[in-house]
């Protein structure tokens, strides 16, 4: 250390003390930074566990609580598709990865699911043509035509179609076309929710129409990082709940392209969502808490195709209460997945794992040029 003549030497002792006081600030900056880069990544799957909670309770428990479940439990996954939604250039490329991802699956488990079940049925009634027709169509058509045991998996192929479509979009148009395209799809899904209730298509591709502006919504609000007032989130989710309790009209049952009061419901129900965002950002904070939610976030998928089957096993042979039915259908369907995850084959298959799914098939064409 040079020391100017005639002023004394600074202390070598003061010197490694603020050293050490910057490093140690500087640790705990970037730790502290890290520990809320990682909640916000863990409440994402705390969301995704809350929502799939939801789901099975939708499926088991009646009354009051389903009328509230129903505000916003399958908005919550379309917005989260929106929010984690990421670009692809090349189209053909993101069909394969997306078809792989969700559709092997949905298909996988439908073969396991459904094909047993029905060939049982078709085992005990006289075979023609007509039962063959009835055993294949909900197969290949999907949607509406899919119900018991199966009756959720309407969600997957709604969901890869809007996958497919707002990537083209976004490819395609600048943002603001983006958005009076969607605009223009939520008004013709209200149109088919009020004047042709009954119009549906095969893999409930017309459940799109309000799918995909939820998609939109959730984009946007990652895109933009919208700071939401949170007084008046949960103002308008006290609201919606109570209106969802005692008129029934601020609901979301989009299987059968039911959308509640339009525009009114909506907002309602991204207003729950939010709330729910910011119920697992608090959860988030608390690790042996929410370390549970994160499992079923991440399990979310496998507890949604095994839910229905094994709740109505339990109902049918061992018992009819409510809250044992919910708990050993969640708890079941996460102890199936914990085994899936043990083998390769099952999560190409079953998970939809594109790293495995290589493995499995290894000649298969992954990579294509648009």
């Amino acid at each position: 250390m040079v020391v100017l003549v005639g002023q004394p030497a600074a202390k070598p002792s003061n010197l490694v003390h603020d050293t050490n006081i910057s490093i140690k600030l500087t640790h705990k900056t970037y730790f502290s930074k890290m520990a809320e880069v990682n909640t916000r990544k863990d409440w994402i799957d705390i969301m995704k566990g809350i929502g799939i909670l939801c789901v099975v309770a939708g499926h088991i428990v009646g009354g009051a609580t389903t009328k509230v479940i129903y505000i916003f439990h399958m908005p919550l996954f379309f917005f989260l598709g929106g929010y984690l939604f990421r670009e692809r250039k090349k189209l053909k490329e993101y069909f394969i990865d997306k078809f792989i991802h969700l559709i092997v699956p949905y298909f996988a488990f439908l073969l396991l699911i459904y094909v047993p079940v029905q060939l049982h049925d078709i085992s005990q009634n006289h075979f023609d043509i007509k039962t063959l027709l009835r055993f294949i169509s909900p197969i290949l058509v999907g949607g509406r035509t899919l119900g018991a045991s199966v009756s959720v998996f309407w969600f997957v192929t709604c969901f890869f179609i809007v996958q497919q479509v707002f990537n083209f979009i976004v490819t395609k148009y600048k943002s603001g076309t983006t958005f009076v395209i969607t605009l223009i799809m939520l008004i013709l899904s209200y149109f088919n929710s009020i004047f042709i209730p009954k119009l549906w298509l095969p893999w409930n591709a017309n459940v799109v129409l309000a799918a995909l502006p939820i998609f939109y919504i959730g984009f946007l609000y990652k895109k933009y990082d919208f700071q939401e007032n949170r007084i008046l989130i949960v103002s308008v989710s006290i609201l919606a709940i109570l209106s969802a309790i005692y008129t029934g009209k601020i609901s979301y049952n989009m299987k059968v392209a039911e959308y509640g009061i339009p525009i009114i419901t909506l907002l309602c129900s991204v207003c729950m969502i939010l709330f729910i965002k910011n119920l697992s950002l608090l959860i988030a904070r608390f690790p042996k808490l929410s370390i549970a939610f994160k499992e079923l976030g991440k399990a979310s998928m496998i507890i949604m195709y095994l839910h229905q089957p094994v709740q109505l096993i339990i109902t049918y042979n061992i018992c009819s209460n409510e809250l044992l039915r919910f708990l050993l259908s969640t708890f079941i369907s996460y102890i199936i997945y914990l085994f899936i995850l043990k083998f390769s084959p099952l999560r190409a298959l079953l998970l939809g794992s594109k790293e495995d799914f290589k493995k499995l098939f290894p000649h298969f064409k992954y990579s294509t040029t648009n």
